[in-house]
């Protein structure tokens, strides 16, 4: 079985590449994240920082950001996910990464 972390977005601040909306190419559709398998990293933010959705998903390089019922997608341009990805192994998850291919 998968297990689920999550990352508050005030613990990601200091990332060189901030998720801010100017910054990050946005995509004429959402992709669908799908049920199984690997579904990426959602990240909340529960201290509303301006820029960003109350939840962000990061998958297969594309951040996926929800706010007030309205979803937008955007290239991640910055490496995010890869970046997310090594904080997941410094942080003790690589059994959950080797089994999810990552």
């Amino acid at each position: 079985m998968m297990k689920t972390v999550f990352w508050l977005y005030d613990s990601l601040k200091t990332k060189d590449t901030p998720l801010e909306q100017k910054r990050l190419s946005s995509l004429p559709t959402v992709p669908s994240v799908g049920n199984l398998g690997y579904r990426g990293f959602l990240l909340h933010n529960p201290g509303n920082v301006s820029g960003i959705g109350a939840e962000v998903r990061v998958y297969n390089g594309v951040i996926i950001m929800t706010d007030q019922g309205h979803t937008s997608a955007y290239k991640d341009s910055h490496g995010l996910e890869q970046w997310l990805v090594e904080q997941a192994r410094a942080h003790g998850e690589g059994a959950t990464l080797k089994a999810i291919g990552k």
